[in-house]
């Protein structure tokens, strides 16, 4: 499977093609001089079954075309617009390397040819985990979030009942869970860590942070500044620059020294957010149950928020040049380890959004119900959860639903959050509300 950023014509002509062909099938022609040619091909990315590549000539306004070839094999040939393209080049097998060159063509020969690369797909990552189950509190107990800082340091957070009190996190330190109450008895919505004495939670309301031994409450509601808005989800470049997303596009950022609330543009429930570094960040969320009705994707610019996607439910669709591709995306989670492709996870089902190309694409993947967070440690390694006892593991190349999760209490099981470091899976939320349940996986 080929695509092409910026394409104007998919396909030369014959003449011009078949003049390509006769150029470059002779196995007996001199190799292309190994010099600074005046059309360059360059590695964008890799994946596990599909390489990017950069086309790019000398700076022009005029369009040009050229043809690619792989391992000595034509597999494009087109006609663009300015001075240089992406190529998506996919269907590749995993772990093998691949020769790309580019051709500048020129009335129907090659004129230039550019010095090869060569681009390695990743290999797949295993599927194998095994898992181990604990529970949290009594009847009326669940978990919102969990953050990962190592094996033996692990956080989650929700409302937890017990014999002995109520309390609103936990701590796994490698042994057992250490229950804990942060300021008062409310449920929290998220965690967030940097390491074991740089952590924030979020109540709705309040955001705290965690030096290791103090819990410190740094900001409050004020409706009166910050309007109806609360602050759920949480990510952060660093300790400098840190996110909080909320109900009614609700969006407030910390820089180190003080909270600023952001305009987002959106009225609508923001349900995650995710970045790769301070320039390239993303947010999803809808709203199901409260006007107006609808679902919104924005990407932070450096400067402002952008909407990629936002659809009022049952009206005209602000950006419908992007929403023709997808029916919808409602989305609940969001998550990247590049700028290049965004993966969503949603009541829709999962997505991957490319940047360059605007483009959503919806992932074959085995759930048959709504998925509630998306992490991982690369495109090729990554986990979503969700209703029903589902938990499915993507290597890059195939999908693995856990049947012995997906049997846990019948199915019933909502999986609210997950998250992943290396070969450490954990994963928690509630069968039913009577109680919180955390499943750890090891690989």
């Amino acid at each position: 499977m080929l695509s092409l950023n910026t394409l104007r014509k998919p396909f030369l002509s014959a003449l011009v093609l078949l003049g390509f062909l006769l150029l470059t099938a002779c196995p007996d022609g001199p190799e292309p001089p190994q010099r600074d040619t005046t059309i360059r091909i360059s590695v964008v990315n890799t994946g596990v079954t599909s390489v990017s590549l950069n086309v790019s000539v000398e700076d022009t306004t005029d369009s040009w075309t050229f043809g690619l070839a792989r391992n000595d094999s034509i597999v494009l040939s087109a006609e663009v617009a300015g001075a240089d393209t992406v190529v998506h080049d996919g269907g590749l097998d995993p772990s093998t390397t691949y020769r790309y060159r580019a051709y500048w063509l020129k009335n129907g020969e090659a004129a230039d040819s550019s010095v090869e690369v060569l681009a390695t797909t990743l290999d797949t990552t295993s599927h194998h985990f095994s898992w181990t189950i604990d529970t949290l509190g009594a009847y009326g107990s669940y978990l919102n979030d969990v953050a990962i800082i190592d094996e033996n340091n692990v956080w989650v957070v929700g409302y937890i009942k017990t014999d002995s009190g109520t309390f609103n996190a936990a701590r796994w330190n490698g042994t057992e869970w250490e229950l804990v109450l942060i300021d008062r008895v409310v449920d929290f919505d998220g965690v967030f860590a940097f390491s074991e004495d740089e952590i924030w939670f979020s109540d709705g309301c309040f955001i705290y942070e965690y030096d290791g031994s103090v819990f410190s409450k740094k900001w409050e509601c004020d409706w009166e500044t910050y309007g109806p808005g609360q602050v759920k989800n949480i990510w952060g470049s660093s300790t400098n620059d840190i996110y909080f997303v909320g109900n009614s596009g609700s969006i407030v950022h910390y820089d180190g020294s003080g909270f600023t609330k952001m305009e987002s543009g959106t009225p609508f429930d923001l349900h995650d957010i995710w970045g790769v570094d301070n320039k390239h960040i993303w947010v999803v969320g809808f709203s199901a149950f409260s006007t107006p009705y609808g679902e919104v994707m924005l990407s932070w610019n450096g400067y402002g928020w952008d909407k990629v996607y936002e659809a009022y439910w049952g009206e005209v669709n602000t950006n419908a040049e992007i929403a023709d591709d997808v029916e919808g995306i409602s989305g609940h989670s969001v998550w990247t380890t590049n700028p290049r492709e965004v993966y969503i996870a949603g009541f829709a089902g999962n997505f991957k959004y490319i940047p360059d190309s605007t483009k959503f694409v919806k992932l074959d993947d085995p759930h048959t119900f709504v998925q509630y967070k998306l992490r991982g440690n690369t495109p090729r390694d990554f986990i979503t959860v969700g209703l029903g006892s589902e938990v499915s593991h993507y290597n890059g190349l195939t999908w693995y639903m856990y049947p012995e999760l997906k049997a846990l209490f019948n199915g019933s099981i909502y999986w609210y959050s997950v998250d992943v470091k290396g070969d450490l899976v954990v994963v928690c939320g509630h069968p039913g509300f009577n109680h919180g349940i955390v499943a750890i996986g090891r690989r």
